[in-house]
């Protein structure tokens, strides 16, 4: 065995830890946030605004279940819907929408619950926006998930104050 190596490892084990636990994010602009959004509605927070449904991934009782977010909403004006077929219409007053990246969480959950890997995500996050519980009304960019039939935030952080309405509707506009 390497010298360097033995004087190393017991820091690694130590620390291996955090650096595998830790979530990378890769931060997106307001224009990439629209170009990958398949909706993007002005929406106020509906009662109750969060939802959480508790999902077993494993038989073992003993291990924690995957908990998926959901943020209600109604929508008060659409500015864009995509023109995809498999995008529904959004007749409906009421917006029921998913936390952002839930099919790579919930295979992260499985390989660490379920296998004993851990893996490092990289998820895209935008960090312009506000929190949907900053605002009495806010822009919401959605992702349509065809497999579940549920819109889903495009990224982390998908929200942004209708003060940017303008700037959004100009990106769409190119």
């Amino acid at each position: 065995m390497n010298i360097r190596l033995a004087f190393l490892t017991p820091w690694l084990l130590l620390n291996a830890t955090n650096i595998i636990s830790q979530a990378h994010d890769d931060t997106v602009t307001t224009e990439e946030l629209v170009s990958q959004s398949d909706l993007i509605v002005i929406v106020s927070r509906a009662e109750p605004f969060t939802s959480v449904v508790k999902k077993r991934t494993s038989l073992w009782l003993w291990k924690p279940p995957f908990e998926v977010i959901y943020h209600h909403y109604v929508i008060e004006k659409v500015l864009f819907r995509s023109s995809r077929e498999e995008v529904p219409e959004v007749a409906a007053v009421n917006l029921k929408v998913r936390m952002a990246d839930y099919s790579r969480k919930l295979t992260v959950h499985k390989l660490y619950y379920n296998k004993g890997i851990r893996k490092i995500p990289i998820y895209q996050h935008y960090e312009g926006g506000i929190k949907p519980t900053e605002a009495a009304l806010l822009i919401v960019f959605c992702q349509y998930k065809p497999e579940g039939k549920v819109f889903e935030y495009t990224v982390q952080g998908a929200c942004e104050s209708v003060e940017m309405e303008e700037t959004i509707l100009s990106f769409l506009a190119k």
